[in-house]
């Protein structure tokens, strides 16, 4: 992250951090449905997931994070999809 925000010439901007944690299961049953190459393998779905650090106020540029637990989510939205039809 921290290479990516250097190169942008954030210095005199509020970086916003948006960080959606979506558990490991629900992001394999999701990538289940793709096709071809945007078919992530599943042993590179566990390192990422074992290797990801969520972000910290301590980070250059980053003013505010806001997390979003979709695990919450991820029970109900099938079953408002379904009212909505």
């Amino acid at each position: 992250r921290n290479g990516v925000l250097s190169k942008l010439n954030l210095s005199n901007e509020n970086v916003i951090c948006v960080c959606f944690d979506i558990p490991l299961r629900v992001a394999m049953e999701r990538n289940e449905m793709r096709e071809g190459r945007a078919l992530v393998p599943r042993s590179v779905m566990r390192r990422m997931d074992i290797s990801f650090e969520k972000p910290t106020l301590d980070e250059p540029f980053i003013t505010k994070i806001i997390f979003v637990d979709v695990s919450f989510l991820c029970l109900f939205l099938p079953l408002f999809f379904i009212a909505i039809r």
